[in-house]
């Protein structure tokens, strides 16, 4: 696909460096510069087939050397940005993904890019524009085949541990298609704009639109700072924007200037979304042309609401789900909540040539609104037979996917199951509590496992933390028929995150357990 590209003049990405300059690329001139840095790499030593970890210091650097890597053969795996993590903790995550990945080199630019410590065997390429080295052959694209690795995709995983995803050839073509096309019926009108780290959406923010020929906006994001992100939006005319359900959980409403019209889809793909924070989102910048739309639930690539359509929410009886894990719908009327019934967004429905099944502990497949974990069949999952297990549990109604939470986070007392999120909910309604900065664990009891609160915050008064746990403890037994065992309290910023924001609970829970906290 890269070398039909290579003359063409159509708009193709726009990289944004850190002090806001902006390069517009065409499609040619990309294809030029990746076919220039696979030339480097071939020259370095790189051989078709084997996996190289690059370093990317900028989006002008990531987008040549993905390309370039994909153009000589190459499997890249990209390093989380260095701004989003401490140096230590970026140069552990960073090894330890060299590590599992088998990547022969570690692809950075000269020094003085900022690419970060050494992490291991490394390969300095420049980005430089230039021709291809004399004497260097790139392999013939007709000779790739759909099912040769495309490229591994890790992600931090709730606990802080690397979990790689592969993907060929043909999985990265089918995920642009249903991403872009089958989803958001994207065109060349449109512009893409991504807000979630690049290491984590390479098919979403980079190559899907390339693919797909719709122009992309890259620059380094900064998923808890939404003001940035939005201020982007609108600087670069973006019709299509992906954002983590962090980002929208801690956008606050806008300055007056901003304008938000040309957006017809603002994109979250987590799961599970908390219905509150994605309507305040929406109510909050509707004053800048937002419009009530365009907020798009999906779940990676496998289902997707569609732009337009209003957000789907279902709200279901606590004691079938907690019990026995069944979501019984409660009723429609918002009033229902006040008597304690449980609210999940819909991701939309499976998209062509997908399906979703849901399974118990034994992976035999459950039935309508029966709670279970997720399983993912169709052209974007690696085993299209067997399906990808996902790790998060859900339910399946009316056709459209609900995502409940993760398998690992779900708490369990007495023999009933409770997703942390909604005890998360409850306890930020608590004064002196705030949403994002409180996390809902288990610990071991003397019967059954019991639940701790983790709070962020400064140091309060004994007599304060005494008040506070027994105004958390009033909430969380009144929403939820639950008792709360112990409230934590933890300097601000100590609860652990992942690169886009997301609280890592399993981590947490480990650190708890561990003696980190009292």
């Amino acid at each position: 696909m890269l070398a039909r590209m290579r003359d063409s003049p159509a708009a193709g990405p726009i990289t944004v460096a850190d002090d806001g300059s902006a390069r517009a690329w065409s499609l040619g001139e990309l294809v030029a510069a990746a076919e220039t840095f696979a030339g480097r790499l071939i020259a370095g030593g790189v051989r078709r087939g084997e996996r190289l970890a690059i370093a990317a210091p900028d989006p002008r650097y990531l987008l040549v050397a993905v390309f370039g890597a994909v153009r000589c053969g190459a499997v890249p795996i990209v390093l989380a940005d260095r701004s989003a993590l401490t140096p230590e903790a970026w140069a552990a995550a960073a090894e330890r993904i060299v590590r599992m990945s088998a990547a022969r080199w570690v692809v950075r630019p000269p020094a003085g890019r900022g690419a970060g410590p050494a992490v291991g065997p490394e390969l300095v390429v420049d980005d430089a524009s230039g021709p291809v080295p004399v004497n260097i052959s790139l392999p013939d694209p007709a000779s790739v085949r759909p099912q040769e690795l495309a490229l591994l995709q890790f992600t931090a995983g709730s606990a802080g541990a690397p979990i790689g995803a592969p993907l060929t050839h043909a999985a990265v073509l089918a995920c642009a298609r249903a991403r872009l096309h089958d989803a958001l019926r994207a065109g060349p009108g449109d512009r893409v704009l991504g807000w979630m780290p690049l290491h984590l959406d390479l098919v979403g923010a980079l190559l899907g639109p390339v693919m797909r020929r719709v122009p992309a906006v890259l620059a380094r994001p900064a998923p808890l700072e939404p003001g940035r992100w939005l201020q982007a939006v609108q600087r670069f005319g973006a019709t299509i924007t992906y954002a983590s359900h962090a980002t929208l959980a801690v956008a606050g409403r806008p300055p007056p200037e901003l304008d938000l019209s040309r957006v017809r889809a603002v994109v979250c793909a987590d799961g599970p979304l908390v219905a509150a924070a994605l309507r305040g989102f929406v109510e909050q910048h509707a004053d800048a042309g937002l419009a009530r739309g365009a907020l798009v639930p999906a779940y990676g690539a496998v289902a997707s609401a569609a732009p337009g359509e209003p957000l789907v929410v279902d709200r279901v009886a606590p004691d079938p789900f907690h019990r026995d894990g069944f979501a019984a719908p409660q009723g429609h009327d918002p009033g229902d909540l006040s008597r304690g019934s449980l609210e999940f967004v819909a991701s939309g429905r499976p998209l062509p040539g997908h399906r979703v099944e849901v399974v118990d502990a034994d992976g035999e497949p459950l039935g309508e609104r029966e709670v279970g974990e997720l399983v993912a069949f169709g052209p974007c999952v690696d085993d299209d037979a067997s399906g990808q297990r996902t790790g998060h549990r859900g339910y399946l109604a009316d056709g459209r996917l609900y995502v409940t939470g993760r398998a690992r986070d779900v708490i369990v007392v007495h023999g009933c199951s409770y997703e942390p999120h909604h005890i998360e909910r409850e306890a930020a309604r608590v004064p002196g509590i705030a949403a994002g900065r409180v996390v809902a664990l288990a610990r071991p009891g003397a019967v059954t496992d019991e639940l701790v609160v983790v709070v962020e915050g400064r140091a309060v008064d004994p007599a304060v933390l005494t008040t506070l746990t027994a105004a958390l403890r009033r909430q969380i037994q009144g929403a939820l028929g639950l008792r709360v065992a112990a409230l934590v309290q933890v300097p601000t910023g100590a609860l652990p995150r992942t690169t886009r924001g997301d609280l890592q609970r399993a981590r947490a829970r480990e650190l708890l357990l561990g003696g980190a906290w009292t």
